[in-house]
């Protein structure tokens, strides 16, 4: 598995409905921007483990292939993260 840059992991949830609510030190924290209005607390490390990822797609519910589909969109030098 592949760890995914911080900004982009944001990207991708920005395109599911997700808005940066609170960016801190170490956190940042996005909202969901219609109901059911879900929340997500990301550590602001550069890179963010897929298994980390992994572990809040479950928890709040999000299909992993349309996450990591998105995901693709926003790879670097055409390496996109696999699944």
């Amino acid at each position: 598995m592949q760890n995914i840059p911080h900004e982009t992991a944001i990207k991708a949830f920005r395109k599911l409905g997700f808005n940066v609510e609170l960016r801190e030190l170490q956190i940042t924290v996005l909202r969901e921007a219609e109901f059911p209005f879900r929340r997500l607390t990301l550590p602001n490390h550069s890179l963010i483990s897929q298994e980390l990822l992994e572990v809040y797609l479950d928890d709040l519910q999000i299909d992993k292939r349309t996450f990591w589909t998105i995901l693709d969109q926003f790879s670097v030098n055409g390496q996109a993260p696999s699944k």
